[in-house]
């Protein structure tokens, strides 16, 4: 006789999806370090983009844009997770000591002219924690990971 597993054997139940972004979560979000406040922002894309970032640094036009800031709060962050699932499977977690306002005041190198003709700023991989892989809660760190 052939066994056969039920399709739920397969999908993990919202309460085992909630727990795994919590522990996400957990271990991304920070309030302060070296007593000083911490902005944590998120940016979702593919794997290959995210190994840039870390390696080159978070290139964009207008940040609040392209990043959601998060706070400790589960549901949103799962909201918000929610938002960009067709931008990719892969979360960039961006952290700052100051909330980012305009990319002059944080880029590294100067701006260029993107290919849709906006200015293109940098934002230095030392503030990226690192990335997660959003199906099954994989962690990457960054090893270059520093703010000052």
């Amino acid at each position: 006789m052939k066994h056969v597993r039920l399709f739920e054997d397969f999908v993990p139940t919202r309460e085992e999806r909630i727990k795994s972004k919590a522990k996400i979560l957990e271990r991304i979000y920070d309030t302060k370090i070296n007593g000083k406040p911490l902005y944590t922002y998120l940016h979702t894309t593919n794997e290959d983009v995210c190994k840039k970032i870390l390696e080159n640094g978070f290139e964009f036009y207008e940040f609040t844009k392209t990043v959601d800031e998060i706070s400790n709060d589960i549901d949103t962050f799962n909201y918000k997770l929610g938002l960009r699932i067709p931008y990719g499977n892969f979360t960039v977690i961006i952290q700052t000591l100051k909330p980012v306002v305009n990319g002059e005041d944080v880029t590294i190198k100067e701006p260029f002219i993107g290919e849709e003709g906006d200015l293109i700023f940098t934002l230095s991989p030392n503030h990226v924690k690192g990335y997660f892989n959003n199906k099954n809660g994989e962690f990457v760190e960054n090893s270059n990971f520093e703010l000052s």
